[in-house]
């Protein structure tokens, strides 16, 4: 009996000694660099701590409905979503999308940056973990196929497999298509973005979707028109309801 707890204490003590050699080998020789500035960063983080210091994480009180902050804990919708329909019943976003973040989203999106996806995963998945508890499915928010040529990748895609494995809810990549190239959202107004995605998400197969819960992901809403657009495909194809998580959130006064 002493040999064999004696035999167990060895085992477990020379396990984690190369463990933590194996930790301090990766930490000299292949540092983890900060997602937006490119510092040198702790092993377990995904930004410096001067980097986090400046990131403006989304807290409640919140509209459930776009994720916009509220001023107040005594209502659940803000005032402009108070006026208008919804095709999504609820959205989580991890941080607000300004000078501070944009920088971590460019190099996600356009910069080939995918060694820190598991890391944003991970925020995405404690954020929204009440609205993936409700899901029966996720879906990523999808590219067109030409754009998705120039950039070899969909970053919502990324994100979407890495949140799948975190709550092991199942992943439907194809569930949605975009039918249409439209022009890029960013220089256009809220009016414009809502006119430019209309009816350019088309659902593959309607069995996927019908009476589920479908939670969609993308990495930043600006001003819902592109994932209301998605979500509106969804709810025609028969889905039950349809909820969003996303990194980031645009605020007003920021593009």
């Amino acid at each position: 009996m002493l040999s064999q707890l004696y035999t167990r204490y060895r085992t477990t003590a020379l396990a984690r000694g190369l463990g933590a050699i194996r930790s301090f080998i990766l930490q000299v020789f292949f540092p983890k660099i900060c997602a937006n500035c490119s510092s040198v960063c702790e092993a377990s983080s995904i930004v410096c701590s001067a980097c986090y210091q400046n990131i403006s994480f989304i807290e409640r009180p919140l509209c459930v409905l776009c994720a916009m902050p509220l001023d107040n804990t005594t209502c659940s919708k803000c005032i402009h979503c108070v006026a208008k329909p919804s095709y999504i019943a609820e959205i989580a976003a991890v941080f607000e999308y300004n000078a501070h973040a944009q920088n971590m989203v460019l190099r996600l999106k356009y910069f080939d940056d995918t060694t820190h996806v598991a890391g944003y995963a991970q925020w995405m998945y404690h954020k929204g973990f009440a609205l993936l508890h409700r899901a029966d499915l996720i879906v990523p928010v999808p590219i067109h196929r030409l754009r998705l040529l120039s950039r070899k990748y969909n970053q919502s895609v990324l994100l979407a497999r890495q949140i799948g494995w975190l709550s092991s809810k199942p992943l439907e990549v194809f569930a949605l298509r975009k039918t249409r190239n439209t022009l890029p959202q960013n220089s256009l107004t809220a009016a414009q973005r809502a006119q430019n995605v209309l009816g350019s998400f088309t659902v593959t197969d309607a069995r996927l979707v019908r009476g589920k819960v479908v939670i969609l992901v993308d990495d930043v809403i600006t001003t819902g028109a592109t994932i209301q657009a998605c979500a509106h495909a969804l709810i025609d194809a028969g889905a039950r309801e349809v909820l969003a998580l996303t990194l980031g959130r645009t605020l007003p006064g920021y593009r």
